[in-house]
């Protein structure tokens, strides 16, 4: 068995989560019917350390256990350290010549500047006038949205529960909503719901601001009232590690620097709600 943990990663759940010995011991039947495939591939890549061993390891991080507003328990667990292709995000790993960035899309401000004071600095140099909605939700995730001034755009819920996470509910004419509204993706789906007479669905925002904002959501509650539709976009905003490709952008970095700062438990998580409001006839209905 392997003692070093440091970039695993499970193709087949997706993550870079480990099972402990013990996780594996405890499973019930169902549960390990479910993970099986990401179990097998573990045993045959590191095996399965112990909880100690784990709990004495540089290699991995512990997450502690949480319950997500759907009532979903989240129990504890282990995960493997990532050293990325950038070695220490906390120094000022992208202060070198713009020519090294030439190749990635949508870093036309790295041409114009050599350097950066610090990967805060170009993450948000690079979100400034592209991605306005990913940078209010990175700001969110690095201070706490609890600590921002949102002003009209949204505001913050706390949980009474100590295992919970805040919830940031936008406004409806937030322009994370206007955004929505207007992707072309986010019309097909509904268009699709409505075909199917359905009411909730998950969808996946391929534009880049949404897609670094909420990628990953789910649309509810969908219904029609007064030649509009109307509904609710919610999301969870945390991070997984994405490989990086020959050809990787931008939002691979952003991606994998925040995964980063979440594993090393310094970055906030949050649930995110966006009500939405579209006419009938921007859907061509």
């Amino acid at each position: 068995m392997s003692s070093n943990f440091l970039n695993f990663y499970n193709p087949k759940s997706n993550s870079d989560r480990i099972y402990s010995k013990e996780d594996v011991k405890d499973m019930s039947i169902d549960k390990y019917s479910e993970n099986k495939d990401a179990i097998l591939y573990q045993g045959l890549k590191i095996g399965f350390p112990t909880n100690e061993m784990l709990n004495l390891s540089d290699d991995v991080v512990y997450v502690h256990p949480y319950t997500r507003r759907d009532g979903t328990k989240v129990a504890g667990h282990y995960r493997a350290k990532r050293q990325s292709k950038f070695q220490n995000w906390d120094e000022e790993v992208v202060a070198q010549p713009a020519s090294k960035w030439a190749n990635i899309p949508y870093l036309e401000e790295a041409k114009e500047n050599n350097q950066f004071a610090n990967t805060h600095s170009f993450i948000n140099a690079v979100l400034n006038k592209k991605s306005p909605n990913a940078q209010l939700a990175f700001d969110m995730f690095l201070y706490g949205p609890e600590k921002l001034k949102l002003g009209s755009e949204a505001r913050v819920i706390t949980s009474e529960k100590d295992n919970d996470f805040p919830l940031v509910l936008y406004s409806k004419n937030s322009q994370l909503s206007k955004t929505i509204v207007n992707d072309k993706s986010f019309k097909a789906k509904i268009k699709e719901m409505i075909n199917m007479n359905i009411k909730d669905s998950p969808i996946e925002f391929n534009n880049r601001d949404l897609f670094l904002t909420i990628k990953k959501a789910d649309i509810s509650d969908l219904k029609k009232e007064n030649g509009y539709y109307t509904g609710v976009v919610k999301d969870f905003y945390d991070f997984e590690h994405l490989e990086y490709s020959d050809n990787y952008r931008i939002s691979t970095f952003y991606n994998n620097y925040a995964d980063n700062l979440q594993k090393k438990e310094k970055g906030h998580r949050f649930y995110i709600q966006v009500p939405f409001k579209i006419k009938i006839s921007d859907l061509g209905l």
